[in-house]
Protein backbone atom coordinates (compact mmCIF):
# COMPACT_ATOMS: atom_id res chain seq x y z
CA UNK A 1 0.00 0.00 0.00
CA UNK A 2 0.80 3.19 -0.56
CA UNK A 3 -0.79 6.71 0.68
CA UNK A 4 0.24 8.92 -2.12
CA UNK A 5 2.90 8.72 -4.87
CA UNK A 6 6.24 9.67 -3.31
CA UNK A 7 4.93 7.92 -0.02
CA UNK A 8 6.73 4.77 1.36
CA UNK A 9 5.38 1.51 0.39
CA UNK A 10 3.38 -0.26 3.15
CA UNK A 11 4.19 -3.56 3.05
CA UNK A 12 1.38 -6.53 4.93
CA UNK A 13 -0.66 -3.33 6.30
CA UNK A 14 -2.58 -3.97 9.40
CA UNK A 15 -6.27 -4.14 9.21
CA UNK A 16 -7.00 -0.74 10.74
CA UNK A 17 -5.28 1.02 7.86
CA UNK A 18 -7.52 2.94 5.63
CA UNK A 19 -7.36 3.22 1.93
CA UNK A 20 -8.48 6.50 0.85
CA UNK A 21 -8.39 8.97 -2.57
CA UNK A 22 -4.56 8.46 -3.86
CA UNK A 23 -3.85 5.26 -2.72
CA UNK A 24 -2.08 2.46 -4.31
CA UNK A 25 -3.22 -0.94 -3.11
CA UNK A 26 -1.54 -3.75 -4.90
CA UNK A 27 -3.59 -7.25 -4.77
CA UNK A 28 -2.52 -10.65 -5.39
CA UNK A 29 -5.04 -13.13 -5.70
CA UNK A 30 -7.33 -15.59 -8.16
CA UNK A 31 -9.79 -13.45 -10.29
CA UNK A 32 -12.55 -14.79 -7.22
CA UNK A 33 -10.54 -12.99 -4.93
CA UNK A 34 -9.59 -9.82 -6.32
CA UNK A 35 -13.92 -9.91 -7.63
CA UNK A 36 -14.70 -10.22 -4.26
CA UNK A 37 -12.59 -7.69 -2.69
CA UNK A 38 -13.89 -5.27 -5.96
CA UNK A 39 -17.65 -5.97 -4.57
CA UNK A 40 -16.70 -5.09 -0.71
CA UNK A 41 -14.86 -1.88 -1.53
CA UNK A 42 -17.86 -0.71 -4.14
Amino acid sequence: MQRLEGDPWIYNPDVTEKLGVGCTLVVLGSTEQVTALRNEAA
